[in-house]
């Protein structure tokens, strides 16, 4: 037999970006959204279409509007008894909300918008394309552990990207970069799970150039890059009061930088979670956090490099220390 499920709906957002000289910039974005779900079997298959209506003001003196269809799709297969393949793609757009409200405030009647006074601004769009294997198998290693397994690849494609040139003060011209920007690599992941102790183990390897193949590092408002990002986390509840965890991350050095550029290390850190719900107060939840527990000096790699080629250090050791109460 089939089996469908239909889901449809919608979504208003509206901003208005004022600066001290009193101008309003104002953002407006009206979506509407139908997806389905179809299951025969061991297939299923996701579908769906996304409409989104816009009007976006650019400055005082100039205003965009337009509609754009996004559509996605994904195919799910059980191949045997907890193996699953699966692909999805997906597409989506943005225009408003993403400008600096300083460049909106800093345009002039003579600022050109893809080398027009009268020129338009597209929307930056993205397609995401990815396929993998998941597996789970229960009473893997001992009697009641829950196990998970998989692998995804993946592929992001950011086009139409909207970029301005000029001063902070005077922005001379606002446009649609017309190359891309590619995102992609995989991800490997594994969990075990047995009574009040989960643990899991991932690993993450991304590439993010333009089109032209040339690496980007950190650039504001595009994109940046890291190192290869190997992750081990584990929660153990001690009882329905306690429970403490710890992390493992390791972010490897980044490879095959430009010469011009500063090499961007790679680092290791170590943090500790611990949460309490009193029994007295069942409504109550304290958190402590220590990030950072060896106090690694270090830098992310998505810091953006100083004239001098220095960057700013993340914080050291992280003592976080948080309380909860749910009426």
């Amino acid at each position: 037999n089939f089996y469908h499920l239909y889901t449809l709906g919608g979504d208003y957002n509206v901003e208005d970006g004022i600066t001290k000289g009193a101008s309003t910039n104002t953002s407006e974005t009206l979506g509407l959204f139908l997806q389905g779900s179809t299951n025969y079997s061991i297939v299923t298959l996701n579908y769906g279409l996304r409409l989104d209506e816009y009007s976006v003001d650019y400055g005082t003196n100039k205003s965009f509007d337009g509609n754009e269809i996004s559509p996605n799709f994904g195919l799910n297969i059980e191949i045997i008894e907890g193996l699953n393949a699966f692909a999805n793609y997906s597409e989506s757009i943005k225009i408003g909300s993403i400008i600096p409200i300083q460049w909106l405030s800093n345009t002039r009647p003579d600022t050109l918008f893809n080398g027009s006074i009268n020129g338009y601004i597209k929307p930056e769009t993205s397609k995401q394309m990815e396929g993998g294997l998941k597996y789970k198998l229960r009473s893997a290693f001992i009697d009641g552990d829950n196990f998970n397994i998989g692998g995804t690849i993946f592929k992001t494609t950011i086009s139409d990207l909207i970029e301005k040139s000029g001063k902070q003060w005077r922005i001379d011209k606002i446009y649609n970069n017309p190359l891309d920007v590619i995102s992609k690599g995989y991800e490997l992941k594994a969990s075990w799970k047995l009574e009040s102790f989960k643990t899991s183990l991932s690993f993450l390897h991304v590439n993010t150039k333009d089109a032209d193949g040339n690496i980007i590092i950190a650039e504001r408002r595009t994109a940046s890059s890291v190192g290869d990002t190997l992750k081990f986390d584990n929660i153990w509840a001690i009882n329905p009061q306690i429970q403490v965890g710890y992390t493992f991350t390791s972010v490897s050095a980044i490879d095959d930088l430009p010469s011009t550029s500063t090499q961007r290390k790679g680092y290791i850190l170590h943090d500790i979670q611990a949460q309490y719900k009193p029994k007295s107060l069942k409504n109550l939840i304290i958190n402590l956090a220590v990030n950072n527990m060896f106090d690694k000096e270090y830098y992310a790699q998505i810091s953006f490099e100083g004239a001098d080629g220095s960057f700013v250090e993340e914080c050291g050791r992280d003592i976080r220390l948080s309380f909860k109460y749910i009426f």
